[in-house]
């Protein structure tokens, strides 16, 4: 497994300024993650979601849409390989995360923590092939 070490740029708001805020194929990657500047260009070729959708984020706020499409274990790695927290502990890297995220997006965290307690991202195999016998049932009764 590649271990990465993605700088932490800046706190301020505005994205920084310079070759950083010029998007093309080999420039500088930054994105906003919980408030902070993250340079994640060298994270581009290794990226599930491919680099097309960090590149997509380059000089803006990518905080929503990480919470929405990483798991509760993702986003604790990306804290930590972008430096936000020094130690493993769960405790800080929750308490990190309710100290950069807005209003909006801890009331989303905490639903979805929610949900996935109470078993609603819990797959129900049964029922999927239920469906699925269903589904192909009808294709091969019309055949």
């Amino acid at each position: 497994m590649v271990e990465y070490s993605t700088p932490v740029l800046a706190d301020a708001e505005p994205a920084p300024s310079g070759p950083l805020s010029r998007p093309s194929s080999g420039s500088t990657v930054v994105i906003k993650l919980f408030g902070k500047w993250v340079d994640v260009t060298y994270w581009l070729k290794e990226h599930p979601g491919g680099s097309k959708v960090l590149r997509a984020f380059n000089n803006k706020d990518a905080t929503d849409a990480v919470m929405a499409m990483h798991s509760e274990e993702a986003i604790k790695r990306i804290l930590s390989i972008s430096g936000f927290n020094n130690n493993n502990s769960d405790k800080s890297s929750e308490d990190e995360l309710e100290r950069r995220l807005s209003k909006e997006q801890l009331m989303y965290h905490t639903l979805r923590s929610d949900a996935k307690a109470q078993g609603w991202y819990k797959a129900n195999f049964a029922y999927e092939i239920l469906k699925a016998v269903i589904s192909f049932g009808m294709l091969l009764i019309g055949l």
